[in-house]
């Protein structure tokens, strides 16, 4: 995976069912540990939803509003 574009604060939704709508808490950058010289870079976007639930996700499952 490459770069994100989400950031702290932006309105994003789930791009799949419906639901309400949250803003992006934080942005986490996770590195695979492998055996072979090149490392990945994944994201972990955590989102607190206006209903007051916490979640994360992959940034390939939402969409800034």
């Amino acid at each position: 995976m490459g770069k994100t574009t989400f950031k702290p604060n932006d309105r994003v939704k789930r791009v799949f069912g419906g639901g309400c709508v949250g803003t992006v808490q934080e942005v986490r950058a996770e590195v695979s540990v492998s055996s072979e010289p090149k490392r990945e870079v994944g994201y972990i976007i955590v989102v607190l939803w206006d209903n007051g639930t916490l979640s994360s996700f992959s940034p390939d499952g939402l969409v800034a509003v």
